[in-house]
């Protein structure tokens, strides 16, 4: 086998490796942490990405961006959050969001 051969499968496997790392937002401090909507936050929303500080947008700005979220994570075929998980997540991401919007 080629070095070409072998360099691409795992430049592959690295970047899928990397590009979705749950384990990237345990080194921040998220409100309230042991919370239903700080966990949602952590297991659904750290999945592909670091989970975002709920601080990083205004209240208003928060359902737009779960909205644009759901729509990727189906487009993706990953399982959506449930109407309940959205609900605990958006009232989450809402109480502790920006006093400015962004």
């Amino acid at each position: 086998m080629t070095r070409d051969k072998l360099v691409s499968p795992l430049i592959v496997a690295l970047s899928l490796i990397s590009g979705c790392d749950s384990e990237k937002a345990t080194n921040l401090s998220y409100p309230e942490p042991g919370s239903s909507g700080a966990r949602v936050l952590l297991e659904k929303c750290g999945i592909c990405h670091a989970a975002p500080m709920p601080s990083s947008h205004g209240a208003n700005i928060w359902p737009g961006i779960l909205q644009r979220m759901q729509m990727r994570m189906t487009s993706k075929a990953q399982q959506t959050l449930s109407p309940e998980e959205a609900g605990i997540l958006l009232e989450y991401l809402q109480r502790h969001a920006s006093a400015s919007e962004k």
